[in-house]
This record gives C-alpha cells, structure tokens and sequence, in this order.
C-alpha cells in the first residue's frame, strides 16, 4: 500500500508542478498527504492552494479535517465555516460557529442534547 501512496503522490506532485496554478492538483496533492498522515505537510499544501484560490471550498473543507487529526479544534471550525460559507450554506457555517462557541463555554453540544433545528 506504502508504494502505491508514493506513486500517487509522485504522478500528482509531477501534475502539480506541470501546471502550478491548478488549485485541482495541488488539493490532490494536500488530500493525498493527508491520507498518508502527513498533515503537517498536508496543511502547507492546503494553505499554499489556498493562496492560488482562496476562494475554493475544497481545500478548506480537508484543511479543516487536517487540523482536526492534530487536536486544533478552533481552526478545524474556522475552515469548515468558510467551505460551507463558499458552498452557500451560510446558516449552516453561522450554526457551527455557534455550537462550537457553546462548546467553549461548557453548554450544550454534548451526545444527547437536545437541538432546535437538525442540518440536512
């Protein structure tokens, strides 16, 4: 399986680096890394994406999954927020932002709580 992750990675970097302003390849790239759990390296890819095209869900959705491997929950939230923000599901990011925020302060969120409102 090892090999494999190196093949992929190494036909995607090659892509990558055949046409560096595709944000595709280099958040296949990132994505790549990131199954690989490299997320330290995968995190630099996703952020230099980003810098390509801030404006691309994709890599702040997975930038997201990355930092939440690495316990960094406040910027986990952050970047889920903008990829649903980009996707045009902006009720739904202003929900998370604030159920994380009742988190913070000890409320709610918990199994078994009790929701007003179920996201579909």
């Amino acid at each position: 399986m090892f090999d494999r992750d190196e093949d992929a990675l190494s036909e995607v970097r090659r892509a990558a680096e055949l046409d560096p302003f595709s944000s595709r390849f280099n958040v296949s790239w990132a994505t790549i890394l990131f199954f690989m759990r490299q997320y330290d390296r995968g995190i630099d890819q996703f952020q230099k994406t980003l810098e390509l095209d801030p404006n691309y869900g994709r890599p702040h959705e997975w930038l997201g999954y990355a930092y939440e491997k690495k316990g960094m929950q406040k910027e986990t939230i952050a970047e889920w927020s903008r990829a649903l923000n980009l996707s045009g599901a902006n009720e739904e990011a202003s929900m998370l932002d604030h159920a994380y925020a009742l988190r913070l302060r000890g409320g709610g969120g918990g199994p078994g709580a009790k929701t007003t409102r179920t996201i579909q």
